[in-house]
């Protein structure tokens, strides 16, 4: 006879399974600390950067993001900008630099369209 041997319990809420945004925010910081244990490589600017931006996006409107850490994460992008769009650039993605062309003039005016 087969009987189950556990009985587990998923909640999609809890910090290993949801999108926290702690968790999210911890990952940048992961990606900071990439970035200068690789001597400010470019190419972990650009992930870091990228990183920071889909959290902006995906959390304009949640409340305890843009208390907590639309800042910090704003600065991050900004601080990479350039480097993105070189990058960018660099690899012929035109239309990659248009869009983050148009996302820094969104996060200096905090997502206010």
């Amino acid at each position: 006879m087969k009987a189950p041997l556990y009985h587990y319990v998923i909640y999609d809420k809890s910090a290993s399974h949801g999108n926290s945004i702690k968790k999210l925010v911890t990952e940048v910081y992961a990606w900071q600390k990439i970035v200068d244990s690789f001597n400010n490589n470019d190419s972990a600017k650009v992930a870091c950067a990228m990183r920071c931006k889909r959290m902006l996006l995906e959390n304009k409107k949640n409340k305890v993001f843009k208390d907590l850490y639309f800042k910090d994460m704003a600065k991050i992008y900004k601080n990479y900008f350039l480097i993105v769009i070189k990058y960018f650039w660099i690899h012929k993605k035109i239309d990659s630099v248009i869009k983050n062309c148009m996302f820094i003039v969104l996060i200096s005016a905090n997502f206010k369209y």
